[in-house]
C-alpha cells in the first residue's frame, strides 16, 4: 500500500484539481501540520501519570511532546503558576501524512462502535477538529501499561481558507466522515 503523503502527489491532486477545475495545483489545499493536544486536568499533581501521558503522547506522535504550563495563576482551579496543564505536539511536513495514514488506516478502525466523524469540526479556516474521549484504541499502545486513558483533542491545519476544498481532501485521503 502507498504511503498517504506519495498516494497525495500522485492520486488526490490530479482528483482535486479536475473535480474543482482548478489550474494550478498550488491553489488546492494540502495537510500544513497536525496538532495533537492533551489537558492534564487532576493529572498534572501526579508526576507519575503526567509521565504516563507524555510516555504515551510521544509513542502515539513519533515525535517528543512539550508540556504546557500555566501562564498565571487560577485560584478557582487550584493551578499554580508554572504547573503542568497539559501536552502537545505539532507534526509539519512528512510526519503529518504519516501520522494522519497510521490514524485513518490503523487507529480509526479500532475504535469501537464507531460511526464516523461529524463534519461538524471544521472551523472556518478549512481546519478539521477531532476530540476523541481514550487514547488506547491507537496500535502504539501497549494496554497493559495504561493506568488511566485519557482524551486528546486533534487538529488538521490545512492551506486553504475554504471549508470545502478541505473537506474533499479529507474525503480523497479516505477520511471516516459521517454520512
Amino acid at each position: 500500500m502507498k504511503k498517504l503523503y506519495e498516494r497525495y502527489k500522485e492520486e488526490i491532486l490530479p482528483r482535486l484539481k479536475k473535480k474543482h477545475k482548478v489550474d494550478n495545483i498550488h491553489e488546492l489545499p494540502h495537510v500544513e501540520k497536525v496538532v495533537i493536544n492533551v489537558g492534564c486536568g487532576e493529572a498534572a499533581r501526579e508526576a507519575k501519570t503526567l509521565q504516563a501521558i507524555e510516555k504515551d503522547l510521544t509513542l502515539i506522535a513519533g515525535q517528543k511532546c512539550r508540556l504546557s504550563r500555566a501562564k498565571k495563576s487560577i485560584s478557582n482551579f487550584n493551578i499554580r503558576e508554572g504547573m503542568v496543564v497539559g501536552a502537545n505536539v505539532t507534526l509539519r511536513r512528512r510526519r503529518a501524512y504519516e501520522f494522519l495514514d497510521r490514524f485513518i488506516n490503523i487507529s480509526v478502525p479500532r475504535i469501537r462502535d464507531f460511526r464516523g466523524f461529524p463534519l461538524s469540526g471544521f472551523d472556518r479556516h478549512g481546519n478539521y477538529n477531532i476530540g476523541l474521549p481514550d487514547h488506547t484504541f491507537f496500535a502504539e499502545i501497549n494496554l497493559d501499561d495504561v493506568e488511566q486513558p485519557f482524551g486528546m483533542n486533534i487538529t488538521i491545519c490545512t492551506t486553504t481558507q475554504d471549508n470545502e476544498l478541505a473537506k474533499s481532501m479529507l474525503q480523497e485521503m479516505n477520511f471516516p466522515f459521517k454520512k
